[in-house]
This record gives C-alpha cells, sequence and structure tokens, in this order.
C-alpha cells in the first residue's frame, strides 16, 4: 500500500506531493526505491583545507571508474536525483564528463555537482552541459582569508564562475556554499554581495563537523552574536533577491527522510544511508561543545553496490532497523537550547547499540551541516 501511495506522488511530479508521500512512506520500516543517490567519484584533490576530514584519515586517493559508475545507476533504475561528489575534488576524476553524460541519458531529472570551482575552464564548462546544479565551496568573500583556509586564489575562482555563468546557455543553479565558523561568520552578508556580484543563484551557510577541539571551539552557535548575524543574512537575502539556506542559530531539532529517500555511495562501493553519516571508512572523534562522541562509521554500512543485491539491502533488516530508529527519535521533543550538549555527554556514557549515533546526530539536530 505504502508503495502505491509513493507511485502516485511521483506520477504527479509533484515536490510538495512528493515530500506529502516520504512524509507518508516515513511511518514505515519498508521503503520504495530511492530517489536520490549521493556518489562519491574521487578521493583526490587539489587543495589542502585544513578542516578536510581527509586530514584525519589515511585513504588512499584515487577515482571511481566510468564502469562502476554505470553498474551503481543500474542498481537504481527510479532514481530521479544525482549527487556527484567525494572526499576531493570532482571535476578531477578523468571521468566526470562521461558520466553526465550517461547520466543524463538515463534520463536523470537533476545532476547536482559539489566543486571548489577551481576546473572552470572553457573547454570543461561546455562538456558539463545539462548539469542541473553546481555547488561551489566559498569560505571567504574577503582573498586573504579565503587563500589562509583553501590555499588558493579567490580571483581566480571570481573569473571561473563568471565565466560558468556566461558560458552556460542552459542556465545552470550556482549555488555558493560558505562553510561558517566564529571567525568568518561576520561575513555572511558579504559573501551574498560577492555571490550577486558573481551571478550565482543561492548562497548556502553550512556549519562544520569538528574533528578535534580546536575546531570545535570555532563553532559560531557558540557566540551570541550568531542569531543576530544570521537574520540579517536572511534579510538582505530577500531584499536582493538572491536564494539563501541558513543554519540555525542554537540546536533545533528537524525531521530526517535519508533512509527512505536517499542512498550514499562511497568510492568502494560501500553504501550508507545519508551524506550526513560517511565521511570515513573507519571511526572519528567529533567534538560539539567540548563533549567528544566516536562515531563508528562502519556500523552504518549497508552492503556494496557492486558485490551485494541491492534491493535485498534497501528493505533488508538493517535498513529497516535504522528506519525504526530515526522514526522513533523523530517524536523526541525538541532539545531546549543549552540542553544539547547534555544529550550527547549521556549518549558519549551509554551503552552503544547499533544507529545509537541518530539519538544525537549533528545534522538531525541543525548543529552542522
Amino acid at each position: 500500500m505504502i508503495n502505491k501511495i509513493l507511485k502516485y506522488f511521483l506520477k504527479k511530479k509533484n515536490s510538495s506531493l512528493l515530500a506529502l508521500g516520504q512524509k507518508v512512506l516515513s511511518f514505515s520500516s519498508r521503503a520504495f526505491n530511492p530517489l536520490h543517490l549521493n556518489i562519491e567519484i574521487t578521493r583526490r584533490c587539489n587543495l589542502e583545507c585544513f578542516f578536510c576530514p581527509s586530514r584525519f584519515t589515511k585513504d588512499e586517493r584515487t577515482d571511481m571508474t566510468i564502469g562502476q559508475f554505470r553498474e551503481a545507476l543500474s542498481k537504481l533504475p527510479r532514481l530521479k536525483v544525482l549527487t556527484l561528489l567525494g572526499r576531493g575534488e570532482t571535476l578531477i576524476n578523468p571521468d566526470i564528463f562521461a558520466m553526465v553524460d550517461y547520466a543524463l541519458s538515463k534520463g536523470i531529472e537533476a545532476i547536482d555537482i559539489v566543486t571548489n570551482g577551481t576546473l572552470f575552464s572553457e573547454e570543461n564548462i561546455k562538456k558539463l552541459e545539462g548539469v542541473s546544479n553546481f555547488t561551489v565551496s566559498i569560505d571567504s568573500p574577503d582573498p586573504e582569508e579565503y587563500r589562509k583556509l583553501r590555499g588558493y586564489s579567490l580571483s581566480k575562482i571570481e573569473e571561473n564562475l563568471q565565466r560558468l555563468v556566461k558560458l552556460a546557455a542552459w542556465k545552470p543553479y550556482v549555488t555558493v556554499q560558505m562553510l561558517v565558523t566564529s571567525g568568518n561568520m561576520r561575513q555572511m552578508k558579504d559573501m551574498l554581495k560577492w555571490a550577486k556580484k558573481i551571478g550565482a543563484s543561492r548562497c548556502s551557510f553550512i556549519l562544520m563537523i569538528a574533528f578535534d577541539e580546536k575546531l570545535d571551539k570555532t563553532n559560531p552557535q557558540f557566540d551570541k552574536e550568531f542569531g543576530n548575524l544570521v537574520r540579517e543574512a536572511v534579510s538582505y537575502a530577500k531584499e536582493t533577491g538572491i536564494d539563501i539556506v541558513a543554519p540555525s542559530p542554537v540546536p533545533a531539532k528537524k525531521n530526517c527522510f535519508e533512509p527512505w529517500r536517499s542512498v550514499r555511495v562511497d568510492i568502494a562501493g560501500d553504501i550508507y544511508p545519508c551524506c550526513y553519516i560517511f565521511e570515513s571508512d573507519r571511526a572519528w572523534t567529533e567534538f560539539y561543545d567540548g563533549v567528544c562522541l566516536t562515531v563508528n562509521q562502519r556500523e552504518y554500512v549497508m552492503g556494496n553496490i557492486f558485490k551485494d543485491d541491492f534491493a535485498g539491502i534497501w528493505n533488508g533488516p538493517g535498513y529497516r532497523m535504522l528506519r525504526s530508529k530515526v522514526r522513533n527519535n523523530n517524536r523526541l521533543a525538541a532539545v531546549a537550547a543549552g540542553k544539547f550538549s547534555q544529550l550527547r555527554d549521556k549518549q558519549a556514557a551509554g551503552k552503544k547499540m547499533r544507529f545509537s549515533y541518530c539519538d544525537s546526530c549533528l545534522y538531525r539536530w541543525q548543529c552542522a551541516c
């Protein structure tokens, strides 16, 4: 019955109806085939950013092949949205253009590429025709600050994005994404001005995951001024007509539908339930307000898209257990400001069970991403 309901929403091709359908679906531990795939196609990068999770791992720097990419897509016949990304620079993968062409040939309706914006040459832009959205990571509108963060020239990025906006005749949506810290939070309004100048469609402001105590102290949610700065940025965006995605000034619950609608595949083909939980092949130490959790990424590996039957994974015992966990957690009362660290303290000290991290997930409480 649940699948019949979601099929109806899919046929209508209405985003509001589809969102309602996903909400209905979230009451079940089973799910219709995923509509959205996040797939990691490279772990190589041309920048060395100090906050990148690659600093905390020793993974082999490699690429996904076009053959592997085709095999992954063959397992997801109802796919509508595709995000190409990785713990590296997406456009470095030599098969990126063939991947875009193949995805378009399979009728995928929306393709999003996450990139640092360094490789938008005229030739590359023309080969990317049909991409719906480019999400470009730029963490400061100030040239000196940007160079400190990413070791690259902001003026070159500006030239590249202006070239993209000018040459992309199919008019893709261009999102400028800024990782907000206590050091650059006063630059949000200037970031909006910069994005408007280069012709971007949207500014997305996100919060980082802190992998050590030093990064934890840079979280802007601990600054009383942050809320006013967010409201000022939202107001300015409305005045200038640029879209904005703004972070919550304090921890606040939001519903999670990822295990029902989306899947994340890493470069080795391992399947993760969401884009947030995947960053490492092992475990990481994650800090928030002085509380440290050890997050075992491997407990979230649901199977392998190259080796296993995807239908058996998607509605198998692991995913059904996870959906039950998330569904029950969605009914928790919202955590009041200042109480989130208490939840994480309890989580750090308590008995560990599979998918236990969902109880204090930074993404679900709007404390990261």
